[in-house]
């Protein structure tokens, strides 16, 4: 199923078919007994991630619609975030192993990955919690599917085009923003900000593709790059809150420091590429990237569809 929204079916219905089509794939990623949990909670999480990401981009065809529904997903993540933070700082151990193979060899790291690996199997075990949270995303999600058809915005060609043209050029405005503050004040916020902006960006170039004023496939690939930088980067955040919040011991003691100061190394390098990277790609202004969307849509609006994804808008629209 094409995640492209095509101008010539309309907005409202090309934007109820992909958000549908996400929203349905986190129920059978949800559903699925046979997936580990782990996997489950973070190919879900990206899942939600995309939806709100084709929320942002019609933010302005309905901000109470944009505003409940966000938050709805927002939420849903959350609930079920708690379980994937503690697979995601094994995944950072083992990361730091490979990048420092010295320093970490033998059992350096290994008082810190036993703490570590038990908290993990403890939150993706099978508790009355977490099958709750998932049971209550399951709902949520069903529920975010009726109120797709709520979104039903009236207009002509020209009003459509408005629409992702604000969208799109909203999240580059908050990706410049954060580059801006990242920049001036190095905090691990501002990164964290910039991220969700390549993040968000990332996905919306799938939705309107060639009506971007440039070519869409390398700048994904780039954005792809940047945000896995960035990713390391809120991996290290996460892990410095989750090391400030534990007692050493004469068993911890040693491998936490250690983890400290190779975290501190990696950081400043990775910072200072990232915002090489960031500022290259978002160079363009928000309001070039508005006017050149809006046309791109107009124009696009009066050729015919590919049949193929005629047939299915037609069938999913609703």
């Amino acid at each position: 199923m094409s995640a492209r929204l095509h101008p010539g079916h309309g907005l409202p219905a090309e934007f109820r078919r992909v958000a549908r089509s996400e929203v349905g794939r986190a129920v059978d990623l949800l559903t699925d007994p046979s997936l580990p949990r782990g996997k489950v909670l973070h190919e879900t999480r990206k899942r939600l991630k995309k939806v709100r990401a084709a929320l942002a981009l019609v933010r302005s065809a309905d901000e109470d619609f944009y505003k409940r529904e966000n938050a709805r997903y927002r939420d849903m993540a959350r609930a079920i975030a708690g379980a994937r933070e503690a697979s995601a700082l094994i995944e950072t151990l083992d990361r730091f192993e490979r990048d420092f193979p010295d320093p970490t060899s033998g059992d350096a790291l290994g008082p810190l990955r036993r703490i570590l690996t038990a908290r993990r199997d403890a939150a993706l075990a099978e508790d009355t919690a977490l099958d709750e949270a998932i049971a209550n995303a399951v709902r949520d999600c069903g529920e975010g599917l009726d109120r797709l058809d709520a979104f039903r915005p009236g207009g002509s060609v020209e009003h459509d085009a408005a629409i992702p043209a604000e969208g799109a050029a909203a999240t580059v405005k908050k990706a410049r923003k954060a580059i801006a503050s990242a920049a001036q004040g190095g905090h691990a916020e501002d990164f964290h900000d910039l991220r969700k902006a390549v993040k968000r960006h990332w996905t919306q170039l799938e939705h309107i593709g060639d009506l971007w004023p440039g070519a869409v496939a390398p700048r994904r690939r780039a954005l792809k790059d940047l945000g896995e930088l960035l990713g390391e980067l809120n991996d290290i955040a996460v892990m410095r809150e989750r090391l400030r919040a534990m007692v050493a011991t004469d068993e911890t003691g040693a491998a936490i420091a250690l983890m400290r100061k190779l975290m501190a190394r990696k950081e400043k390098s990775l910072r200072r590429r990232s915002l090489d990277r960031a500022t290259r790609l978002f160079a363009m202004r928000p309001k070039a990237v508005r006017k050149a969307i809006d046309a791109a849509w107009r124009a696009a609006a009066d050729r015919p569809a590919p049949a193929r994804d005629a047939r299915r808008a037609l069938a999913l629209a609703g």
